[in-house]
């Protein structure tokens, strides 16, 4: 599962990259490639896809009355196209300080509402992810921005983030999660309540405005967020999580939720079983991605794994049961589903963490 920095608690934080002994560099990555047949009822295509890999470097330094500094760089690899170079651009960087106080950091940072469904979902970055129907799109990371993550009260924490305007685009945006993980009958709850409020700059991508469209100068985008997840390490895990979201003109009442579950059915084999819903307000535009997969633990750090996902569409949507953008292309890069029909994608792939 991909590390993320601003999770459901402050010890999912420390559980990230920079859990790293003072004066430590560390280096870390993840390499993810899976090989796909994509079918949208007029087309079908095969496909290697390069799954969100990552290469990062985290530091840290002991300041000395009780701080420490930190740092992490991090940007994602391609490993089929090459990109630009072998990178294809930054991803969560940010350096900051960690005190009794809690954690201050600031630069490109993973939406904590994005970083809190990622980590539950049991197919991320792979068919069958929830945030094909959960549609943060813009809102995924935030850049030039500041956070605070407060230290762990009895399982309690509050993780803000603000971003400025920036500029003329009033692009200002504001994220702030409640989130709770602890012990109860032999297995680890989490639980969070997240909220996001975002001027144009973020709706625009969001909604996928151009200039000149209705709203373009004036939406301002906010996001209701609950999850919930439970596991008993080894043996089973699940979630559910629920969104609302609006603006002043599009995506007014919108809203997506959904569920998974997992099941060890050895200590190598996992079962899995995922599906997700998005509800727009004009009832035709809606969709719904259902996932069955397996996940084979070769070692710690290297699984193997097959999923098959399927997305019924309402008569007005087009949409993916995946989020790789080789599917969405039109011509010979990428195939197109037209409004109402149901694609599915058949994936096998390999991750390698360390």
């Amino acid at each position: 599962m991909k590390k993320r920095f601003i999770a459901v608690s402050a010890a999912a934080l420390m559980a990230s990259p920079l859990a790293v002994m003072a004066g430590d560099l560390n280096l870390y990555g993840e390499a993810h490639l899976s090989v796909d047949h994509a079918d949208d009822k007029t087309d079908s295509s095969q496909f290697l896809a390069s799954r969100f890999s990552t290469l990062g470097i985290t530091g840290s330094e002991y300041l000395g009355m009780g701080l420490t500094g930190f740092f992490q760089y991090e940007t994602e690899v391609n490993l089929t196209a090459g990109g630009d170079g072998l990178f294809d651009g930054t991803t969560e960087s940010f350096l900051g300080v960690q005190g009794g106080f809690g954690t201050v950091l600031g630069g490109m940072l993973d939406d904590p509402l994005f970083a809190t469904l990622d980590g539950l979902d049991l197919f991320a970055d792979r068919v069958g992810s929830v945030h094909t129907m959960a549609r943060l799109d813009g809102a995924t990371s935030h850049t030039n921005v500041l956070a605070y993550v407060t230290p762990d009260f009895n399982g309690f924490s509050f993780a803000a983030v603000y971003g400025p305007e920036q500029g003329t685009d009033k692009g200002s945006r504001f994220v702030g999660q409640l989130g709770f993980e602890g012990e109860v009958e032999g297995g680890t709850i989490s639980a969070s309540l997240g909220y996001l409020q975002a001027n144009e700059g973020v709706v625009n991508a969001v909604a996928e405005l151009e200039p000149g469209d209705p709203g373009y100068n004036d939406l301002k985008l906010k996001i209701w967020q609950a999850t919930f997840g439970y596991e008993i390490t080894d043996v089973w895990r699940g979630f559910a999580f629920y969104q609302d979201y609006g603006s002043s003109d599009v995506m007014e009442d919108d809203k997506a939720y959904g569920a998974g579950v997992g099941f060890m059915v050895s200590p190598q084999v996992e079962l899995l079983a995922q599906v997700s819903r998005y509800d727009a307000d004009a009832s035709r535009e809606g969709a719904t991605t259902y996932a069955l997969g397996a996940d084979y633990f070769i070692t710690d750090r290297t699984t193997l794994y097959g999923i098959a996902g399927m997305t019924r569409n309402k008569s007005e949507q087009a949409l993916m049961p995946t989020d790789v953008d080789y599917y969405q292309g039109a011509g010979p890069e990428g195939i197109s589903p037209a409004a109402g029909d149901n694609p599915w994608v058949v994936s096998l792939g390999v991750i390698h963490s360390f």
